[in-house]
């Protein structure tokens, strides 16, 4: 699938789901892949020319962005080197970004600031181009603006999980760009305090109410399953949490519904 193909809408327990975690590279899937490919596409010539062919980015150790950047630089044979949290324990994160080639530099503390640090100071040793200062740029927050077109047109509710939000700026930008009629959208925020972040960025024509889930992110929901068999699984830190907002709070039978799953966990 490539990136302009629609992924598609499925039907499931009377509640619609736009399946954008079935666009995939290798392990990597989601909104999140589509960001760092449009990331990279935007500034492939001058990571080549200018940067020594290197990309640095700094993330927790939970961060998917760490092995999604790895896999999308290996494809591009551009060198990765994440910075991270120096854990002793089995992260699954981490190797996975390894297992795609990337060079891992260990800070002594997860905090932002801290492995934000270490990671410009090894862009100043080594001229790489310092990912992070574009992960808010037009490029990935218009990531997913084209994969609005299939959604449903008599929609009365559209609910977005939302992590960092940069997913769900794209979206609302795809819905006024296409000019779609939602009844109502709810974003069930699942992390940060996002709203500053929103009004900066959200297209203020697209009014969405953002609800936060009543549970820390790192707790999880029971399993909730997807697809023709329920064999597959939604994160439960993650989509989980939206999906079970709905069954608990929408009439799923009387009003059209849909879930947009942004992504899901390492496969």
């Amino acid at each position: 699938m490539t990136s302009i193909e629609l992924t598609p809408i499925e039907l499931h327990n009377n509640i619609w789901l736009k399946r954008d975690d079935l666009y995939t590279l290798r392990d990597a899937n989601g909104g999140k892949l589509r960001q760092v490919q449009e990331i990279i596409k935007h500034n492939l010539v001058a990571i080549k020319e200018k940067h020594n062919n290197i990309v640095v980015g700094s993330f927790s150790i939970n961060s998917f962005y760490s092995p999604i950047l790895a896999t999308v630089c290996k494809e591009n044979d551009i060198i990765c080197e994440i910075v991270t949290y120096n854990t002793k324990k089995y992260n699954r994160s981490i190797m996975a970004a390894k297992n795609e080639g990337a060079v891992m530099i260990y800070a002594n503390a997860g905090y932002p600031s801290v492995i934000n640090y270490v990671a410009k100071q090894e862009c100043l040793v080594c001229g790489g181009l310092y990912f992070n200062d574009y992960l808010y740029s037009d490029a990935s927050l218009n990531a997913l603006m084209e994969q609005v077109q299939n959604i449903p047109a008599d929609l009365d509710y559209l609910v977005i999980p939302v992590g960092g939000a940069v997913n769900c700026v794209g979206i609302l930008r795809g819905i006024e760009k296409c000019n779609l009629k939602i009844k109502k959208i709810y974003g069930i925020s699942v992390g940060y305090d996002i709203l500053d972040f929103m009004k900066l960025n959200a297209p203020p024509a697209i009014p969405i109410e953002i609800i936060k889930y009543n549970l820390p992110y790192n707790k999880k929901v029971r399993d909730y399953y997807i697809g023709v068999d329920d064999s597959e699984e939604l994160d439960a830190s993650y989509e989980g949490k939206a999906y079970d907002w709905i069954i608990k709070n929408l009439n799923v039978i009387d009003n059209k519904v849909l879930l947009w799953i942004v992504g899901r966990s390492l496969r």
